[in-house]
């Protein structure tokens, strides 16, 4: 499957190292985040230039947005359990964690082919629209970083959504799901 992802908008993506356990808030849940490490992106698909929305019917129908049916919000968190000690690895979709196996095997593969592909996006091509930038789509993409991120909401919102940004997230993204992949294709 090659996907051509040209039909991407309002990319953005956040780094954020948690050294203390912290209590946050997100889609009006309560919640401590443990220290650790925690990345996200963000991105909106659409059918210009092809069908790039359309390559991801599947997973946006089994992993919905709850703001938008075109959006991706991928995240993946390496943690310390608070509980157990345990180190934690969490992939999630649109808040929906997910583990691979043979059925989910497909969308960790597209999620990392749409990395490549943001990663190697001209400027022209990856854009944001300025209606979209501090909407509540893109707050709370991005909010659970707040209480301790050392900018205000504003500032992470816009650093996020550049393009530096998206595309650094997009090589570090696509390095954990292709670590996934590859660890599971050899298990």
């Amino acid at each position: 499957m090659n996907v051509s992802f040209k039909g991407v908008k309002n990319t953005g993506a956040y780094y954020h190292i948690q050294k203390e356990a912290v209590a946050v808030e997100r889609n009006n849940n309560k919640y401590i985040l443990p220290k650790g490490k925690y990345f996200n992106m963000h991105t909106e698909l659409t059918n210009i230039n092809g069908k790039d929305r359309d390559e991801f019917n599947e997973v946006l129908k089994a992993f919905p947005n709850q703001y938008n049916p075109n959006t991706l919000n991928i995240s993946y968190e390496e943690f310390v359990n608070p509980n157990n000690g345990e180190k934690m690895k969490i992939y999630a979709v649109n808040d929906n964690i997910i583990d691979i196996n043979k059925i989910t095997f497909s969308v960790f593969n597209k999620i990392f082919k749409l990395m490549q592909k943001i990663q190697k996006m001209p400027d022209e091509e990856l854009k944001t629209e300025n209606a979209y930038l501090h909407s509540p789509e893109a707050v709370d993409a991005f909010k659970s970083y707040m209480n301790h991120a050392k900018y205000n909401l504003d500032q992470v919102i816009d650093l996020a959504h550049t393009r530096d940004y998206a595309r650094k997230g997009a090589v570090t993204l696509g390095n954990k799901f292709e670590k996934k992949l590859t660890e599971y294709i050899y298990s």
